[in-house]
């Protein structure tokens, strides 16, 4: 594939001693494809370039693909900003961090939940016992400009887990709890196993009756149990807010803390 003198290829090699499955392979083509279009959009919006992915070589202990941008010529506004290789410094800071060797930085901050998916996929072949995977901008007459990934197994299966933590800490960013909030319940199940058919009302929070869940049952038993009429009591509690549309539609009670008798 032959390129012009300001044109990039990125290079995505597995190297690997056990065969991969065809589906973890094309998997991790299509996260390739997904964050290009994905930071291209972040960064340009609806007027970003495009680019193709090719597969352009397999061979026995290795699979070679290719990104390629082909359509820079029709967008003058870039100038000579080269999406590809701004997309593989993306890359390497983004690897960089989630294997340790560099602080957070303000783009790392801002890694969601799918690019943390495709940054996954991407490094997943590499998990793998005796395989390595790297990625590598190149030039005109195939020159090295930049090597944002080279990752053995154990580095490999490093990322892997730090994206999990990061996806865990993620979610629960996205989770809004209150805590030691004052929940009186308005109705309540008999029936224990009953999931539906709770509700209690946090005035702190808001004025009408909503719908309970609870984190386990242990918490639950605790609560409906504590008297011979629980309608009475005041619980003070740790509770996830659940949203509809930005209307609180229900409590889930993660932790009871104390039961008052008015």
């Amino acid at each position: 594939m032959k390129l012009k003198e300001n044109e990039f290829k990125l290079e995505y090699v597995i190297d690997y001693d056990n065969p991969i499955t065809v589906s973890e392979f094309t998997n991790a083509l299509k996260a390739i494809s997904n964050e290009y279009e994905k930071f291209l959009f972040d960064k340009y919006g609806s007027e970003r370039p495009e680019a193709k992915l090719y597969v352009e070589e397999i061979k026995k202990g290795s699979i070679v693909a290719t990104l390629v941008e082909y359509s820079a010529a029709l967008l003058p506004f870039l100038g000579e900003v080269n999406t590809v290789f701004e997309f593989g410094n993306f890359i390497k800071n983004s690897y960089d961090y989630l294997l340790g060797d560099k602080a957070k930085n303000e783009d790392d901050k801002n890694l969601d939940a799918k690019d943390l998916t495709n940054l996954l996929k991407i490094i997943e072949p590499g998990t793998h016992k005796s395989n390595n995977i790297s990625i590598e901008i190149k030039g005109k007459n195939n020159t090295l400009i930049l090597n944002p990934l080279n990752a053995n197994e154990i580095e490999s299966r490093a990322i892997r887990d730090k994206i999990k933590e990061e996806r865990k800490e993620l979610l629960n960013k996205e989770k809004t709890i209150k805590h030691k909030q004052a929940i009186y319940l308005e109705q309540i199940k008999r029936d224990l196993e009953s999931k539906k058919g709770n509700k209690g009302v946090i005035k702190e929070l808001n004025e009408n009756s909503l719908n309970i869940i609870w984190e386990n049952e242990d918490e639950k038993q605790k609560m409906l149990n504590c008297d011979d009429n629980p309608l009475k009591m005041i619980f003070i509690v740790d509770v996830e807010i659940m949203e509809v549309n930005s209307e609180t539609k229900l409590y889930k009670i993660i932790k009871l803390h104390e039961i008052i008798e008015p």
